[in-house]
């Protein structure tokens, strides 16, 4: 019995073919041209109360702002892919709402606000994964009340690739002022992007 045994699992194993490794490797893809479209919520209030006070007694206090305390917005953007982990993004945004700039930061002003920022998100996997968290920083333009400043945009942020067209991204951002023109705030997001 265990010798017929043994004969039908070698003679079954002779019909398969069975390889533990590749030798070849593929290139690793990179992202393509995509473009989205996307909606946000920017929080100048809750950065206002982080500079006057700090981040964990507004934590533990819990006055961070509510949804009516922050500025709705807009955005386009534009991502692709430089290195397997590496994208470059650009987008332009616009909001209206209670803006704090540096130069008076305990004044908020209702205000339109635009922004224009270039990034590079750096990726924890390459393409092909459905999910896939980043972090990004780069360098933006800022323009509200007849001001221009500059800002650095710091964030995290997931892309879920919904199909081989079309990623949805949630992405946080820091936006720190370089100038006394722009005003420090967070800006929460969700974008949905297309190949192009």
């Amino acid at each position: 019995m265990k010798s017929s045994l043994l004969l039908f699992c070698c003679l079954l194993g002779s019909f398969f073919q069975v390889k533990a490794q590749e030798t070849t490797t593929a290139a690793p893809s990179i992202r393509p041209a995509n473009f989205g479209f996307g909606i946000s919520l920017f929080d100048f209030t809750t950065a206002s109360r982080i500079r006057q006070n700090s981040l964990s007694s507004i934590i533990n206090s819990k006055q961070g702002a509510k949804i009516d305390d922050m500025a709705p917005g807009v955005s386009i953007s534009y991502v692709k892919g430089i290195q397997p982990r590496l994208d470059f993004a650009a987008s332009f945004s616009y909001a209206s709402g209670r803006v704090y700039l540096q130069q008076s930061p305990n004044t908020a002003r209702s205000s339109s606000f635009v922004v224009a920022d270039a990034s590079v998100q750096a990726k924890l996997l390459p393409e092909g994964f459905f999910m896939n968290p980043f972090v990004s920083g780069g360098v933006g333009v800022t323009v509200t009340q007849g001001y221009y400043g500059a800002i650095l945009p710091l964030g995290a942020g997931f892309r879920f690739q919904i199909t081989d067209e079309a990623a949805i991204t949630l992405q946080s951002q820091y936006r720190v002022a370089v100038t006394e023109s722009a005003g420090y705030h967070f800006v929460h997001g969700i974008s949905i992007f297309g190949k192009l």
